[in-house]
């Protein structure tokens, strides 16, 4: 079981800028028999693919990276942009779970409107 939460969530203000996002994951296996458990940041992308190759730094993919960059941009159309973050869980016996969080930027104009 792998779950996967970041923060923030939600990318306010639209200014293209690139902000810090971290990822929080919890991982057990099924029975609680491998003590280990190996996180890999598998992949992250977005709504707008043909944009992502600038709006995305610092992952390092394949391994236990929580922290990385993403651009505070809207799609190329002008719309939210949702970013998907996957990761996945490894245990000792070779089973293994991914799951993913969004990060979305907004186009409103605030906090609130998200929620």
């Amino acid at each position: 079981m792998v779950q996967v939460d970041v923060s923030p969530q939600v990318l306010i203000p639209v200014d293209n800028q690139l902000v810090p996002i971290f990822a929080s994951i919890i991982a057990r296996d099924r029975c609680d028999c491998d003590a280990k458990v190996a996180i890999s940041l598998v992949s992250i992308g977005s709504n707008d693919p043909a944009e992502d190759a600038n709006d995305v730094q610092g992952a390092a993919y394949g391994t236990d990276d929580r922290k990385f960059l993403l651009r505070a941009s809207l799609t190329s159309k002008g719309g939210n942009r949702i970013y998907t973050i996957i990761y996945r869980a490894t245990d000792v016996s070779g089973n293994s779970s991914t799951a993913s969080a969004t990060v979305t930027v907004y186009r409103g104009s605030g906090y609130s409107d998200v929620h």
